[in-house]
């Protein structure tokens, strides 16, 4: 609010903050500012990280890949840091982390694999909390190849019993063949893997509509880490090691049903306030220029410069709103229903 109106240069800022206040109150309106704020925060951002991505790709890759890569992976890391203030810092959820606290001593020393379970549409997002977290180079890995749902369920447990395999209660039979490709073409680069569990004790799967809508939810995240001579390099014995890691997974899920937790003590990780602080920078950068040229088109009365501004602004808005319908569980795809005919 202050930065707008210092922007606008308005007499009049108790009452435009009164009014700022009483909106955010108003869900749905609370909800549409965010995500017209987060919205066009990403896309600047994003537009001024691909300008750089052009001159490092121009003038840095030519004299070395490896640093152009590490430049490219650090901005990348900076960019994301909007999603994970939505999770964090915006909605405020609510996170218990559970682990083996000697796992904690290799955070942030070597490249993982985390191997997690799908059951809602900001799992990827967790994972990238997880990894901030941490504060550990990762790559995220959702080898049941979708979302878990009642219809999917019932498709993998029709799978275990057509070649005599034990069904699994809480999550889909692992897609293999994927998991065992990456982990294979990591190769010796791969430090570790962790299996990793998302819960919900509030039996309430976070979505983007109520990360958007500022709404806080309970979390529970269980990780273990395994260590690179505990990975077989076998394609074989990967895949078996895969789908072991989902038995574990389907029994610790088991627990969190009857419990509301993850066995085992639970430790925090706090936020990290870098960020806030990178979140902070976007937000600026982004926010202060587009209020500058609204203020311009107000001012002048420009009214196709206005119309534009605010077109803009729609056009964002609704194009948030349809990614968000995209990515939601009831509209999400078939994959998994069906396929699972074929081995």
């Amino acid at each position: 609010t202050y930065l707008i109106s210092r922007s606008f240069k308005l007499s009049y800022y108790n009452e435009y903050k009164s009014y700022l206040s009483m909106a955010s109150k108003i869900p749905k309106v609370h909800k549409f500012l965010a995500i017209i704020v987060l919205s066009y925060t990403y896309l600047i951002s994003g537009l001024l990280v691909n300008f750089l991505q052009l001159l490092i790709y121009i003038f840095v890759r030519r004299f070395s890949e490896q640093y152009a890569a590490v430049l490219n992976g650090h901005l990348y890391a900076y960019h994301l840091a909007i999603f994970t203030f939505v999770v964090d810092w915006y909605s405020g959820c609510r996170i218990r982390f559970y682990c083996n606290p000697d796992d904690l001593q290799h955070v942030n020393k070597e490249h993982t694999l985390c191997v997690c379970n799908h059951l809602g549409e900001v799992d990827w997002l967790l994972g990238y909390v997880l990894l901030d977290r941490l504060n550990a180079l990762q790559y995220v890995l959702f080898a049941e190849g979708t979302r878990y749902t009642p219809a999917k369920h019932q498709a993998s447990i029709k799978f275990c019993e057509e070649r005599g395999l034990q069904p699994f209660r809480n999550v889909l039979y692992p897609r293999t063949k994927g998991a065992v490709e990456v982990i294979t073409e990591l190769g010796d680069s791969l430090g570790s893997v962790y299996d990793v569990v998302f819960g919900f004790p509030g039996d309430t799967v976070p979505s983007s509509n109520s990360m958007f809508s500022g709404i806080s939810t309970d979390i529970d995240i269980w990780f273990r880490r395994v260590d690179k001579k505990d990975i077989p390099s076998d394609k074989e014995e990967v895949a078996d090691f895969i789908v072991k890691q989902f038995r574990n997974k389907d029994i610790l899920l088991d627990y969190h049903k009857a419990h509301k937790c993850f066995p085992g003590k639970s430790y925090p990780i706090p936020r990290r306030k870098q960020v806030l602080y990178l979140s902070i920078f976007w937000f600026l950068l982004s926010l202060v220029p587009g209020a500058a040229l609204l203020n311009l088109s107000i001012k002048y009365g420009n009214r196709w410069l206005l119309g534009g501004v605010l077109g803009i602004l729609l056009a964002l808005y609704l194009a948030s709103k349809r990614l968000m319908r995209m990515v939601s569980l009831k509209s999400s795809s078939s994959y998994g229903t069906s396929s699972y005919k074929k081995s």
